[in-house]
């Protein structure tokens, strides 16, 4: 989940204008900001799913109602404090601060029950050099006037190979999930 949504992150971070002029045109060019930020949230979201899945294995889904209504209530405050300040920015930082707290509140009551080992490093780093030098060739390309579209071809083609080539997945890794979804 990291590889993805790192890769996702960084394609926000310099698509983030094409993008939005693509889909809902220049008229709401200046909400470009705001991608990246909910690109963040969607990191934190990602594990979130997984972190829900756990919690219902451990027989703990009812904790999540309390969760959710802490999230709510972080949320409308959050919101009802930030977007008369800052706008729709503020509402987009609120999402990544409720979905930071959902994640670590799923995070300490599986590590109550599960012994949680501590995540390699090691793959995390060649994660984020594989994401860090997807950055450099997209910016390349969008300081050209790459256009979304452009961007995103590039993306989806160079990141996998930049993946595989920093070691953070292995081939064989690859092999055994495409076997198993056609096995």
């Amino acid at each position: 989940m990291l590889i993805v949504s790192l890769g996702g992150l960084v394609f926000a971070i310099v698509a983030a204008k094409p993008v939005v002029v693509l889909f809902f045109g220049h008229r709401f060019e200046s909400a470009a900001s705001t991608l990246p930020v909910l690109a963040a949230a969607f990191i934190l979201i990602c594990f979130g799913y997984i972190n829900s899945n756990i919690l219902v294995a451990i027989d703990m889904q009812r904790r999540l109602l309390w969760i959710s209504s802490v999230a709510l209530i972080v949320n409308i405050v959050g919101n009802l404090i930030l977007i008369p300040q800052i706008g729709y920015i503020g509402a987009a930082w609120m999402t990544v601060a409720t979905e930071a707290v959902v994640y670590l509140a799923m995070l300490f009551l599986i590590g109550k029950v599960l012994p949680l080992p501590l995540p390699s490093l090691s793959t995390a780093l060649r994660a984020a050099s594989a994401a860090l030098l997807l950055y450099g060739a997209l910016e390349l390309v969008a300081q050209a006037n790459g256009a979304a579209l452009v961007l995103g071809a590039i993306a989806a083609v160079l990141y996998p190979l930049l993946v595989l080539g920093a070691g953070a997945v292995r081939p064989r890794e690859v092999k055994s999930l495409l076997l198993r979804q056609t096995g």
